[in-house]
C-alpha cells in the first residue's frame, strides 16, 4: 500500500522566489511564503493567505510561516517534515506573520487531513 501524507493545504513559495522578494524588500523572510492555498483544505478554513500577484503587476504578500508547534521555521523542508510526522486529525499551531509583517504576528490552529480528501 502506499503511504499517504497528512497536509495542511498549501503550496509554499520557491526559494529562490523568496531571494527575489528579500531584495525587493530590503529584509530577510525566515519562515515559508504561502504561495497557495487549497480551496476548503484545513489552511482555508484557519483563513490562511497566499502571495497574490495583483493586476497591477506588483505582489500582495501573503503569510509568512515563522513556526510549527512552537518549532522554528526556515525553510519548506522545516514544515514538510513537521507536517509529515502528524496522523490524519492531529491538530498543529502555526505562528504566521499576517502579510509577511513582522508586526502582524498571528497563531492559526490547524487540523490536519489526507491530501487525498482535498
Amino acid at each position: 500500500g502506499r503511504v499517504v501524507r497528512p497536509t495542511i493545504g498549501i503550496s509554499i513559495v520557491d526559494d529562490r522566489v523568496v531571494k527575489a522578494l528579500e531584495q525587493q524588500l530590503g529584509r530577510k523572510l525566515e519562515g515559508c511564503l504561502v504561495g497557495a492555498v487549497v480551496p476548503n483544505s484545513p489552511a482555508d478554513k484557519a483563513g490562511i493567505q497566499a502571495t497574490q500577484m495583483m493586476g497591477d503587476g506588483s505582489i500582495q504578500m501573503g503569510d509568512l510561516v515563522t513556526e510549527i508547534n512552537g518549532e522554528q521555521v526556515r525553510q519548506a523542508e522545516d514544515l514538510i517534515s513537521a507536517v509529515e510526522e502528524k496522523s490524519d486529525g492531529d491538530v498543529v499551531t502555526l505562528r504566521v506573520l499576517r502579510n509577511s509583517d513582522p508586526r502582524r504576528v498571528e497563531y492559526h490552529k490547524i487540523t490536519l487531513t489526507l491530501r487525498d480528501k482535498l
